[in-house]
């Protein structure tokens, strides 16, 4: 392995479940605990609901989420929309106020200047950049998502990389998956999707879906099949070979406490050729950058502690 090699874990939607707490949890903590770990990324929803009983599940969340890490690696974490959900009469979202509490639990690089709510950091040959999709949603005013792309520009366009060859963004909810409405989608896609594909991001990672799913190389609308574009190479569709557009990993996968999500029938239904795999299994990610040229990610199942999904992207 290259001296600058990385691997670090990935997996969102964790939750007070005991899937989550006697199932991923210690499975995590050994894997950190067995050496090579350099950060646990978290796709979003750390709590259902961060702010209920006056805070105390998000404590409860927090507390879970160090015993996986084992007090021995960063977590490094986006907000999801369980994280800063809140209302206040008659029901209008409030996205200010309730970030407060995921604020005060995360704090991310540079958080003087953007409050944890989006940020980057590089370790070893990747550049990672966390993004906050609740500032693109019905929850936020337009300026908090102007702000992000403005931070998104300066951050992408300054990347070595040569340094840093390869570039991996972590954002809660999905552009592409099989389990979303088309509005949801088209809106992540609006928001971000122009300056992955610019600043050539070569994987992004999500949660919000609560199953794995991983796609193509993709851009587009693929509701649209004339305009929407896939890349790959295999016949077994698990190498990328110079891929045109990023891996889009879906990862709400940890075990929360509401539901899995079976995305087959849609996908099947709709003949949604972009999606390459999907599983309803409780598990996590692993992504590992052995060297200059090659990056692998794995989906772990801990219900069947066996890897169900493996794939490379090859430059």
């Amino acid at each position: 392995m290259d001296q600058s090699a990385v691997k670090m874990l990935f997996f969102g939607d964790s939750g007070n479940s005991a899937q989550w707490s006697d199932h991923t949890v210690p499975t995590v903590a050994a894997e950190v605990a067995d050496g090579g770990v350099a950060a646990i990324l978290h796709t979003g929803d750390m709590a259902y609901y961060a702010k209920d009983d006056g805070g105390r599940m998000g404590g409860l969340h927090a507390e879970q989420l160090s015993n996986a890490t084992g007090h021995a690696v960063p977590l490094m974490t986006v907000p999801g929309n369980g994280d800063v959900f809140c209302y206040r009469p008659p029901g209008i979202p409030v996205w200010s106020a309730c970030t407060e509490d995921y604020q005060r639990r995360y704090i991310m690089p540079g958080w003087n200047r953007t409050h944890s709510l989006w940020s980057s950091f590089s370790v070893g040959l990747v550049h990672v950049i966390l993004l906050d999709s609740e500032a693109r949603t019905w929850c936020s005013a337009s300026q908090n998502h102007t702000e992000q792309r403005e931070f998104m520009e300066a951050d992408l366009s300054a990347v070595d990389r040569g340094t840093h060859p390869w570039v991996v963004a972590v954002v809660h909810r999905p552009l592409y998956t099989s389990c979303l409405n088309g509005e949801e989608q088209q809106m992540m896609r609006d928001g971000f999707a122009d300056l992955f594909e610019r600043y050539n991001v070569d994987v992004v990672l999500n949660g919000h879906v609560h199953s794995y799913e991983r796609t193509l190389a993709v851009t587009g609308d693929y509701n649209d099949t004339t305009n929407a574009t896939v890349d790959y190479a295999g016949p077994d569709r698990s190498v990328y070979i110079r891929p045109k557009y990023p891996v889009h990993v879906v990862a709400g996968t940890a075990g929360n406490g509401e539901s899995i999500d079976d995305c087959s029938k849609q996908a099947d239904a709709n003949n949604w050729t972009f999606s390459v795999f999907r599983s309803n299994d409780v598990g996590y990610g692993r992504l590992v950058v052995p060297n200059r040229t090659h990056l692998q990610i794995e989906f772990f199942s801990v219900t069947q502690d066996s890897v169900l999904d493996m794939f490379w992207i090859q430059k």
